[in-house]
């Protein structure tokens, strides 16, 4: 029993969070749009080929309530129209007033289900088929998603006061009762599947989302130091171009002798503290690690001389911390270089050229 629960509520009442809903919300917008935008020309094209086939009848009481239909149908949906692509692009008002969206949809939902029911109500009334109410259940099935619980009271509630309204002043007999009836449960059973595949889409494309996301972090980040990596440099060039930029390309001092005396678990333990060092004195989106032991800050700036100072205070944060067991401090060389450079490959050349610095600035310290 508590199977058969479960999925009733799989399909009735859906779990999701504000973002779905969000989703959800862009969704309907997106489908009353485009869906009053393109009634609004059918219906003005119906308005010139009907003035045209009854141009003799143009004041005749049928065709002028003929008229008043199509025309309040046009200027409703050009306004709903207008009005669905303002809030569109208003992204605020999606995840703040998801409330008032639910119940603007649901109004444009009974308006347009009292409209097809009266139009096709007159149609009925002189013997003729209610294409207009079906086409608009149908449209509200297909391109409105609304929760179950909301939907299929409105679609079963709509059908059952169309019957009556029918039965009670038609007359005429028209209606299969089982065909009526099949359609309705068809209708609601329409909205709850495209609900429930909307929900299913959207999860999935978050998912997407958030697995493209983590292989991305992967791809331009260095797992050991969370330092981002040459290839995420690559794509961060057109960013620095055009503009002063500093750079500072250093490595650690004796790093391979260090590795080969006390091992590979210390040195990746050094590589650590100094990229959290450098964390600490820059933005982490302007420190990558270049490969090895070496590291590349990159920062648009004027101030030359306090670039400078600050990549230097890296060693003095890094003398209180020690190699265990051995006492021996950890230290950093850097090469510096600033320059306004306009294509990729100069900027490529800027990083040789704090390189060729730093080997020039440890030869020297020998």
């Amino acid at each position: 029993m508590s199977s058969f629960f479960k999925k009733i509520s799989y399909w009735l009442a859906p779990k999701t969070n504000s973002d779905i809903e969000t989703k959800v919300d862009e969704t309907n917008l997106l489908s009353i749009h485009y869906v009053t935008l393109l009634v609004c020309v059918l219906e003005f094209i119906s308005l010139i080929v009907y003035s045209a086939s009854n141009i003799k009848h143009l004041f005749e009481k049928d065709v002028v309530l003929s008229f008043i239909f199509v025309g309040f149908c046009f200027l409703l949906c050009l306004v709903i129209s207008i009005v669905t692509g303002y809030i569109r692009k208003l992204k605020m008002v999606l995840d703040e007033y998801h409330n008032r969206i639910i119940v603007f949809v649901v109004l444009f939902v009974i308006v347009f289900q009292i409209w097809g029911m009266i139009v096709s109500g007159r149609h009925y009334l002189k013997g003729e088929q209610i294409i207009t109410f079906y086409t608009v259940e149908l449209c509200i099935a297909i391109f409105i998603k609304l929760k179950p619980l909301i939907s299929v009271p409105i679609i079963l509630l709509s059908y059952i006061g169309f019957y009556v309204w029918l039965d009670c002043f038609g007359g005429h007999g028209l209606i299969n009762r089982y065909n009526f009836i099949m359609l309705a449960v068809l209708t609601a059973a329409g909205a709850v599947f495209n609900y429930r595949l909307t929900i299913n889409n959207i999860k999935r494309q978050n998912r997407i989302e958030i697995l493209n996301e983590s292989l991305e972090r992967i791809a331009n980040h260095d797992p050991m130091t969370r330092l981002k990596n040459r290839y995420a440099l690559n794509q961060d060039i057109a960013g620095y171009l055009d503009s002063p930029v500093c750079i500072a390309f250093g490595d650690i001092d004796s790093f391979k002798k260090i590795n080969d005396t006390f091992g590979h678990d210390t040195g990746d333990k050094i590589l650590k503290d100094v990229a959290d060092t450098l964390i600490c004195i820059f933005d982490k989106d302007s420190v990558y690690r270049y490969g090895g032991d070496e590291f590349l800050v990159v920062k648009k700036c004027d101030d030359f001389d306090r670039f400078k100072q600050d990549v230097e205070s890296v060693n003095t944060i890094l003398s209180d911390k020690a190699i265990e067991k051995s006492g021996k401090r950890i230290s950093c060389t850097f090469g510096f270089i600033k320059s306004n450079v306009s294509t990729p490959v100069d900027f490529i050349d800027l990083i040789s050229k704090a390189d060729k610095r730093l080997y020039e600035k440890k030869r020297l310290l020998k």
